[in-house]
């Protein structure tokens, strides 16, 4: 087997040792890269029987997996999550599956969503994400084609992935600079080079959603969302593509609605001044429905909402009419 697995991590203990349990016996070569963790990230991996590469300064979520990626000594590797869990034909069906298709960078699958105890989820962003493939299985969208998706939003779920090294070797690392959407600009870059990536349907990964993953706490930064704007403006220009604000619109719409209808008011006001001050780029109606919403506090976050979900379905629809 020529796949490396390795687990970037800081402050990971709490869902560390499923994560590992679930992939040791799927590969020998697993190794958790850790980010100068508080907690005991390093004695659970260790228990585990896992080796560990330990920093003493913190590098961020980039600068750790631009830590792990140079120490990739495999044909095909993958960068998972200290939180999630991997079903047991994960390394194997992605390996085959990046095989198969010479020219892609990266292949991923579909995931599970579950929340802090192991349960499924289903939040509307990923009904929305799930919009975005094609019927085909496996499928191989040409680049320009793939670009055009991932203007939509970045539907790739990171710790799915599976790379060829080769091809990562020629990328180069991810951009520091970004901290919360380095892998959708790592997707950009490999398909602006001309590679394509491969995905398949199946659901190989327990993706978990919980309020201590790294995700999660950048969420509650307005960092965030300049990160999604930046990514759309860099995408348009490389690909000659008109740029498109959409996707972040929705997200910031989406994280509103969430924080009033759980009578967050506080972030809820924060993400609707942003809005305010970002309008020239996200449209004014986004804005102005964010301001009277507000005003109906958790009634104008529940009916947010509604409309989500709503927007989710016909998208479905949409995709199902026009499956390109």
């Amino acid at each position: 087997m020529s796949v490396g697995v390795l687990v970037p991590t800081f402050n990971g203990a709490r869902f560390l040792a499923d994560t590992l349990e679930s992939l040791r016996s799927q590969t020998s070569r697993l190794l958790v890269v850790d980010d100068a963790s508080t907690d005991d990230t390093v004695a659970v991996a260790r228990r585990c029987g896992v080796a560990v590469v330990e920093h003493r300064e913190r590098a961020g979520l980039t600068g750790n997996w631009n830590r792990a990626l140079r120490l990739v000594d495999s044909e095909h590797f993958v960068l998972a999550h200290q939180d999630d869990v991997y079903e047991p034909s994960f390394v194997a069906t992605m390996e085959a599956l990046i095989e198969s298709r010479p020219r892609a960078f990266a292949a991923h699958c579909r995931v599970r969503y579950i929340d802090e105890r192991g349960r499924l989820a289903s939040p509307a962003a990923a009904r929305y994400k799930e919009t975005f493939w094609p019927q085909q299985e496996p499928y191989e969208r040409e680049p320009l084609a793939e670009l055009r998706a991932l203007q939509r939003g970045n539907y790739i779920i990171a710790p799915s992935a599976i790379y060829r090294s080769a091809a990562v070797r020629e990328l180069g690392e991810f951009d520091e600079s970004y901290q919360f959407v380095p892998d959708w600009d790592y997707w950009v870059r490999g398909l602006i080079a001309g590679r394509t990536i491969v995905g398949t349907h199946a659901r190989l990964v327990g993706w978990r959603r919980h309020a201590g993953t790294a995700t999660w706490e950048r969420q509650r930064s307005l960092a965030r969302y300049d990160d999604e704007i930046a990514i759309q403006e860099s995408l348009a220009a490389r690909a000659r593509l008109p740029v498109r604000y959409g996707y972040v619109e929705k997200v910031l719409l989406s994280d509103f609605a969430a924080r009033l209808a759980n009578g967050d008011r506080v972030a809820a006001s924060a993400l609707s001044r942003y809005a305010r001050q970002r309008a020239g780029k996200l449209g004014r109606r986004s804005s102005a429905l964010m301001a009277a919403m507000l005003a109906c506090g958790r009634l104008g976050g529940v009916a947010l909402r509604s409309l989500e979900w709503m927007a989710v379905r016909l998208a479905a629809v949409a995709v199902r009419a026009d499956p390109r």
